[in-house]
């Protein structure tokens, strides 16, 4: 298949599902932790069931080593999926300037462009306290007249992902709209 219509495939389904196109690599990646999380929660359940099968009956504990893990993962999974959700700024602008405006506070926010294609952006920055869990990244997707943005932990090295962020990535993403919104105004 054609790299360019993939991209452009790609691009068409950000837009129309809001969220984060992610690929096998960084898909596997972004919900590895919850995969053993899946896999610890199927092992109670499994522990509990053959245990009320073998004794035949239930103790008060089946149903919380049942339910409680299972409610968890539900829980966590739909956490993770939250963090694919792009955040829009409306712009007046069309592609070309948004791009100018995204490239500019980019610049001013110290982040490293790795990608940078007309409608998409991916960039990274070292992360910030003193105990490093990797690099954050921001995907920036450009349309007419809004900028989307996501920021997520580096998908792309070796370290698995940090189980919570503390707000970091949300911080990311409030500190570029800010900077957005001040590119914006001098425009």
């Amino acid at each position: 298949m054609d790299l360019k219509k993939l991209q452009i495939e790609d691009y068409k389904l950000m837009l129309s599902s809001n969220k984060l196109s992610l690929n096998g690599k960084r898909w596997w990646k972004f919900f590895e932790f919850s995969f053993y999380i899946t896999g610890l929660t199927l092992v109670l359940i499994l522990g509990s069931l053959m245990r009320i099968l073998k004794v035949g009956y239930l103790e008060w504990q089946d149903p919380i080593l049942i339910i409680i893990p299972t409610l968890f993962v539900l829980w966590w999974l739909s956490y993770k999926k939250k963090e694919l959700i792009f955040f829009e700024i409306r712009t007046p602008f069309g592609v070309k300037e948004n791009h100018t405006i995204v490239i500019n506070s980019l610049k001013n926010l110290n982040w490293y462009i790795k990608k940078n294609q007309p409608y998409f952006l991916e960039a990274f920055r070292e992360g910030r306290l003193a105990v490093k869990w990797g690099r954050d990244m921001i995907s920036i997707l450009i349309d007419n007249e809004r900028i989307l943005i996501n920021s997520i932990c580096n998908l792309d090295i070796f370290k698995n992902q940090a189980l919570f962020t503390f707000g970091r990535l949300k911080r990311n993403i409030n500190e570029f709209a800010n900077d957005i919104q001040k590119e914006m105004q001098s425009n």
